[in-house]
């Protein structure tokens, strides 16, 4: 049955032998772990939200950044498309450039993690800083997230207008 239930049933039984016992702190087990986890539970969530923003800060940056770099090359693409090149190629190419650019990034991002991996060690419980499962995780993440950061200037710059982008300066 429900552990909580029982404690209206423990303390009966116990006034019955001693009317003078105190009970106090009447809780389970499970409540009583999930009390004192509150810290650890704090940290964890606070970790999560630092992630989050950053994960959003570098989309911010990845999409800027690419955006920016497929301003400058408004006159290349459009010589490129005016020369035969096709829609497909030129977001081909756009994506090409911001995924080389994700995997020097995340190469060098994942052996920073590796080297500064015992600093966290003491926050984890059962699992080795160095488990290749999240790291992995991450870089899917990151490297779908780069895809559709960069697929979004891709797709303007294979809709350049030609003679715009030829009397672009």
């Amino acid at each position: 049955s429900d552990p909580a239930a029982l404690t209206g049933m423990a303390r009966d039984a116990v006034r019955q032998v001693d009317a003078e016992v105190p009970i106090f702190g009447d809780t389970t087990l499970e409540d009583a772990v999930y009390r004192s986890m509150w810290q650890r539970r704090l940290a964890a969530t606070m970790i999560g939200i630092f992630a989050v923003a950053a994960l959003a800060l570098s989309l911010a940056g990845i999409y800027g950044t690419v955006s920016f770099s497929v301003g400058q090359r408004t006159r290349e693409i459009g010589i490129r498309m005016a020369l035969g090149a096709q829609r497909r190629q030129v977001i081909q190419r756009v994506l090409r450039q911001g995924m080389v650019l994700a995997l020097i990034g995340l190469t060098i991002g994942i052996g920073l993690a590796f080297a500064g991996a015992g600093l966290i060690s003491g926050l984890l419980f059962g699992v080795s800083p160095t488990n290749p499962v999240p790291y992995v995780v991450v870089a899917l993440v990151l490297a779908a997230a780069t895809a559709v950061a960069t697929l979004l200037p891709a797709r303007r710059a294979a809709r350049t207008n030609l003679t715009d982008a030829l009397r672009t300066e």
